[in-house]
């Protein structure tokens, strides 16, 4: 990092002269240290892309995901307004369809996916078996949410700048 006040090139604790002594060598040290850390970023950049895999597909511009206690992966998907499952193996479907533009992802201990849709200000609730419903309305723009575990649902209302809570029984509240 070159700090232009006071002149010098620091790498971690290292600090090289840029103005004092034999500059010329002080700078290529440093840039020789530099380009040599750099390399060695490249490098684990490279093995870690290349360890990694597509694990399944999922519905149209997914925008949230969540894993379940069994490993299955979950998305909300944007564009086209459902909510995709990847298994452990790799098997992919579009469990159940949400309200508009869903942001916000969670999934309860008994397996049920929560979406904050942005598009209609709601919160839909889809059950492993992929029943969907409309759970209860929220405030402008929900993005974040969080179920609790008595199954409350909490969302983070990004137009209306207030949290909303919806109970089980679809009753909802704003509380902020």
């Amino acid at each position: 990092m070159l700090d232009k006040s006071m002149r010098f090139l620091t790498w971690g604790k290292r600090m090289t002269s840029l103005v004092t002594g034999n500059s010329r060598r002080s700078v290529a040290g440093a840039v020789a240290a530099t380009g040599a850390a750099l390399l060695c970023a490249a490098t684990f950049a490279a093995s870690a892309e290349a360890a990694s895999s597509i694990l399944g597909t999922t519905g149209d511009t997914p925008q949230g995901i969540v894993v379940d206690s069994a490993g299955n992966i979950y998305t909300n998907n944007r564009g086209s307004s459902d909510v995709s499952k990847i298994t452990p193996d790799g098997t992919s479907t579009i469990l159940g369809t949400t309200g508009t533009n869903p942001s916000g992802i969670a999934v309860d201990s008994a397996g049920n996916i929560y979406t904050s849709n942005v598009g209609s200000s709601d919160v839909s609730k889809i059950t492993p078996g992929g029943t969907s419903t409309i759970l209860g309305t929220t405030g402008a723009d929900p993005y974040g949410i969080a179920v609790d575990s008595a199954g409350n649902v909490y969302t983070a209302n990004y137009g209306s700048n207030n949290v909303s809570k919806i109970t089980p029984d679809g009753t909802s509240t704003i509380l902020g």
